[in-house]
């Protein structure tokens, strides 16, 4: 979290963007910082959230990205018997 937040404040001083951000945080708090990644982003940027059904907080970039009407694609589906594609991978364009 606290990382995140470094990122956060550095990137506001520095007006940076980014064209591609993965999710991978505290699992109990991300959905809290969907602002802060949306600010971040560029315009279309790729954004990819994992574990999407195994924890309640990161879900919350699909219900915060349905709500602005950002193009979500959901992955849960496993090719493997090794994979735990179950939990869910959201991967969002950042559309603005």
């Amino acid at each position: 979290m606290m990382y995140l937040l470094t990122l956060a404040i550095i990137c506001l001083s520095l007006d940076c963007t980014y064209d591609f951000i993965i999710s991978d945080a505290d699992h109990h708090h991300v959905g809290e910082w969907t602002d802060e990644i949306w600010r971040i982003g560029k315009p279309n940027a790729v954004i990819i959230v994992h574990d999407i059904y195994s924890y309640r907080s990161p879900f919350n970039y699909v219900v915060e990205a349905g709500k602005l009407k950002k193009p979500v694609f959901i992955f849960n589906k496993s090719s493997r018997p090794d994979e735990q594609c179950e939990n869910g991978m959201a991967v969002i364009l950042n559309g603005k």
